[in-house]
């Protein structure tokens, strides 16, 4: 027997005899999904300009004598929403960088889950201080109109990209911790 309504699934097993929930998350997976497609294409792109740039970079400096200017500052632009970006797909992925030596002293399995569920929330929460901090520097980097040196770019193209990168830090932990109570 399957009933589907409001967002849970309640399924019976044949032969337990008993009735199990599930939490039905279609949409936040389709919208996870979608995001998580557009962090990869980004990634490879931004992955290929940065080679690519470099490579030209170093071909016409030390071969040719003639460096192309004004590359290094589109290229640390354009590596800062690399970083973040890529930082928030390690978090999809679950490749983040983590400590776990708590896990080598605690052998109970339900206190290991707890454990993660509250670490996901710390996580959350220093990623949420990270985007508003960010964020209200961005918006007074944009009042006083903050450049770079060379082309007069506003400063917030790169930065924006910390401000963006931990809002998505902060959906993927959102939708992994809604699935560890799933």
């Amino acid at each position: 027997m399957k009933f589907t309504g409001s967002g849970i699934v309640i399924e019976k097993f044949a032969g337990r005899g008993s009735l199990t929930m599930n939490r039905d998350f279609g949409f936040i997976d389709r919208v996870s999904d979608f995001i998580v497609s557009g962090e990869k294409v980004f990634i490879f792109l931004s992955g290929l300009f940065i080679s690519f740039a470099m490579f030209v970079q170093v071909l016409l400096r030390y071969v040719f004598s003639a460096p192309l200017f004004g590359i290094e500052e589109i290229s640390v632009l354009v590596v800062s929403w690399f970083y973040f970006i890529g930082s928030s797909y390690c978090v999809h992925d679950k490749s983040d960088i983590k400590v776990d030596i708590l896990f080598l002293f605690v052998k109970s399995p339900r206190i290991r889950m707890n454990c993660h569920k509250f670490s996901l929330v710390v996580s959350m929460i220093t990623a949420g201080i990270l985007f508003y901090y960010t964020l209200h520097y961005a918006l007074w980097m944009a009042e006083a109109h903050v450049t770079t040196p060379t082309f007069m770019i506003s400063q917030n193209v790169g930065f924006f990209a910390i401000v963006v990168g931990s809002a998505l830090m902060i959906f993927h932990l959102f939708n992994q911790l809604l699935k560890e109570f799933k």
